[in-house]
């Protein structure tokens, strides 16, 4: 694996900002069509919660007017019948209504839920990415390491002397270091 050179990193980093940027937008617009669908089947629910009240309501009226006549005659048990009908299209009504209310909690849920789990990607790419560049750092520092010691072998500043390695360090050797433990070597 060649080692990666700075301008490498910053195209890196550049391209990880740019996805980074698009995965905000995209889930900025999924959260605002969640929101726009829930709120949607929210009201849906609501009006169908409403239409269906005043239909049974209206149903009994006009069954109760009819019954009116029906009574007279003696048929009280069609009415019951009508009420029964439309107390069971009432709780039909609730049930469908409050199951569009769970399913959106449900959905708000599962947008925050993908919200997070995205920009936990995100974070986790941008911490590999910094791996790459400082582990990529590492490796540049070696081969620049060893550039400098195949450079002073060519010049002849190390060579072998017998089977040990010798260092031209000139009359006056420079010392280096905090304590002058190091010499610097001829150029």
């Amino acid at each position: 694996m060649e080692p990666m050179t700075p301008d490498d990193a910053k195209k890196l980093l550049a391209q990880l900002g740019t996805v980074i940027e698009w995965a905000d937008g995209r889930i900025r617009e999924m959260v605002q069509q969640a929101a726009e669908s829930a709120a949607t089947i929210n009201h849906s629910a609501q009006r169908l919660e409403h239409g269906g009240a005043q239909f049974g309501q209206r149903t009994l009226e006009v069954v109760r007017g009819e019954a009116g006549e029906i009574i007279g005659k003696g048929t009280s048990v069609a009415i019951g019948r009508v009420d029964a009908s439309s107390q069971a299209m009432q709780e039909v009504t609730q049930q469908t209504a409050a199951a569009a209310r769970q399913l959106f909690v449900r959905m708000r849920s599962l947008v925050f839920i993908a919200s997070g789990a995205l920009l936990i990607g995100g974070v986790l790419a941008a911490v590999g990415v910094g791996f790459l560049i400082w582990q990529n750092q590492k490796l540049l520092e070696q081969e620049h390491f060893s550039q400098d010691i195949l450079q002073a072998t060519q010049n002849g500043a190390i060579t072998r002397c017998g089977n040990a390695l010798c260092a031209k360090v000139g009359k006056k050797p420079q010392r280096y270091g905090q304590h002058g433990e190091y010499v610097l070597l001829e150029q």
